[in-house]
């Protein structure tokens, strides 16, 4: 069996620091791939949020509106109301219907409708009946 001498020990082995280095950027790698990872979650998520709000927001609309036109027009029975003039170039659909029967207004909610990630909503709300 050889002996390795004095002087060969106090060499670095140049093979466990590349392993060493090449450890530590895949290390480094796969932290920044979870990073970019979670920020691109968290933008969807507030994404998603922006789009709840937009159509919480349309639903309350048409609620006003469904009331405005029973209280001026005794024949109103609902109607698709389209709306264009969104942030971003979006659209939205508020589709309200009218139960005479039991006297129950449903107010249908869609946003946005012109690109993936639709939020719909659904409200009914109980309408006064009117004194005669």
């Amino acid at each position: 069996m050889k002996r390795r001498r004095k002087s060969d020990l106090s060499q670095p082995r140049s093979g466990i620091v590349l392993g060493a280095v090449l450890i530590g950027l895949m290390i480094a790698s796969t932290m920044l791939l979870a990073m970019t990872k979670q920020a691109f979650l968290s933008r969807e998520r507030l994404r998603q949020h922006i789009r709840r709000h937009q159509a919480t927001q349309l639903s309350e609309a048409g609620l006003s509106r469904a009331l405005h036109a029973i209280e001026n027009d005794e024949h109103y029975r609902g109607e698709v109301w389209r709306v264009t003039d969104l942030p971003s170039e979006t659209t939205g659909e508020v589709a309200i219907e009218i139960n005479a029967t039991n006297h129950q207004l449903t107010i249908l909610t869609r946003y946005p409708t012109n690109r993936p990630g639709t939020i719909r909503q659904t409200r009914v709300v109980s309408i006064p009946r009117s004194q005669p």
